[in-house]
């Protein structure tokens, strides 16, 4: 029988679709994609880059590792990281992180990236995993380990790689999660303002559950909480406020950041 956390994977893999139109549909609200200049930082399979590309936009993919199973067609892949891009300030109107930041050895670094490369109406959009979320604490979300979600990463390499066999593979993109109280101060400091689509997106979980979870687990707890009505109760719960639940409750956020009002240097608008 195949393992949870590969069952898991390959899932991540096959939805990437439903994924993929679930980011779309929440940058919709915040920018018009026709023509928009969009850098998606750790594109995996391309999914997202060509709906992105299909609906209008002018996408530059980028991961460390190529794993673009067809050609692009109307957008661009570079191997590199997210950390040093390389690109000229304010040259973009929104920049993805979906499912990323958590896999980034330098979170820090690739934000205050995003804030430098995007114009002063720009958009960013991310999705990561809570780092304090009991939900995460029993069962994190890469391996279904416990405990895991709280380590840092050399601590993630060695229970998940020594000590449980789950994932044997030499490779760079170890996800260490996140606390909200350190995201919100890595967003200050790239100068963005952080607002949460939680909401939307748990409304989305049971129109499109592929969208949002990939674990055999979690789709049978969605099957089941529809059976049981509880498709118009769960979305009535998740909130975007800085509060409790975000915090310390919510396994993912769905997050939108905006540049604050202040004016950074955005001469250079050639990609």
């Amino acid at each position: 029988m195949m393992s949870s956390h590969l069952d898991t994977w390959n899932n991540y893999a096959r939805f990437s679709e439903a994924r993929a139109r679930l980011v779309i549909h929440l940058l919709e609200k915040y920018l018009s994609l026709d023509a928009a200049r969009i850098l998606d930082i750790g594109c995996g399979g391309g999914s997202t880059a060509q709906l992105l590309a299909d609906r209008g936009a002018r996408v530059q993919a980028i991961d460390i590792s190529n794993n673009v199973k067809s050609s692009p067609v109307g957008w661009h892949f570079s191997l590199m990281a997210g950390e040093n891009p390389g690109f000229k300030n304010g040259c973009f109107d929104a920049v993805i992180l979906q499912d990323a930041l958590e896999h980034c050895v330098n979170p820090a670094a690739v934000l205050a990236e995003a804030g430098r490369i995007l114009k002063n109406d720009g958009v960013l959009f991310m999705n990561t995993p809570n780092r304090l979320s009991p939900i995460n604490f029993i069962s994190d979300p890469h391996w279904h380990l416990p405990v895991v979600s709280l380590l840092p990463r050399r601590s993630v390499i060695l229970f998940v790689r020594n000590i449980f066999l789950k994932d044997r593979r030499e490779r760079r993109d170890w996800a260490a999660l996140l606390s909200l109280f350190r995201l919100k101060k890595l967003f200050s400091k790239s100068g963005f303002e952080m607002s949460f689509e939680n909401r939307t997106v748990a409304g989305y979980l049971f129109r499109e559950p592929d969208a949002v979870v990939c674990s055999r687990l979690h789709l049978k707890m969605v099957t089941i909480f529809k059976k049981l009505r509880f498709d118009k109760l769960i979305p009535a719960l998740v909130n975007d406020r800085h509060g409790i639940f975000n915090y310390l409750v919510n396994p993912t956020w769905y997050i939108i950041g905006q540049k604050r009002n202040e004016k950074v240097d955005n001469h250079e608008t050639t990609c």
